[in-house]
């Protein structure tokens, strides 16, 4: 088999490189395929204005959101991610829902128990979040006392 080396220095044979892009692409499909099937869920437990007020949230265009919702368009993961917290949910989560529903289970009877390592990410995030928010609070005090004393 014919080997070629990429820009990237990659001296796999084209097929080879195309079978692992091909099974990178599956699965990111697969995700997208779940995302989308709770979104779909949300929006028709949530009603009308859905898509608009994910709009409003994530800072984004309707007609976008709606493309993302209808599978005309993929959406980053960062979007998908931005999606999930708009509604209250962690990406890992509503992926997970979607596998779940996508396998013909009850969607009702979904539970969502997060891995420790999730759930440790969770709490150094909010950690960080805590420690950022005390340092512009400490520094807002400082302004407001050296304009007090002016």
């Amino acid at each position: 088999m014919k080997t070629t080396e990429t820009s990237r220095g990659d001296a796999r044979p084209k097929k080879l490189r195309t079978q692992v892009r091909s099974k990178r692409m599956k699965a990111e499909h697969a995700k997208y395929d779940a995302f989308t099937t709770v979104l779909c869920r949300k929006r028709d437990e949530f009603g009308q204005g859905f898509q608009v007020m994910l709009a409003n949230k994530i800072n984004t265009y309707p007609s976008y959101i709606s493309e993302v919702v209808n599978g005309k368009r993929a959406g980053s993961e960062h979007l998908r991610r931005a999606i999930a917290s708009a509604l209250g949910e962690s990406y890992e989560k509503m992926i997970a829902w979607g596998t779940w529903i996508l396998e013909g289970k009850n969607p009702d009877e979904f539970t969502w128990a997060p891995e420790e390592s999730e759930a440790e990410n969770i709490r150094r995030k909010l950690d960080e979040l805590q420690a950022g928010y005390n340092k512009l609070e400490e520094k807002l005090n400082e302004i407001l006392a050296t304009r007090k004393k002016k």
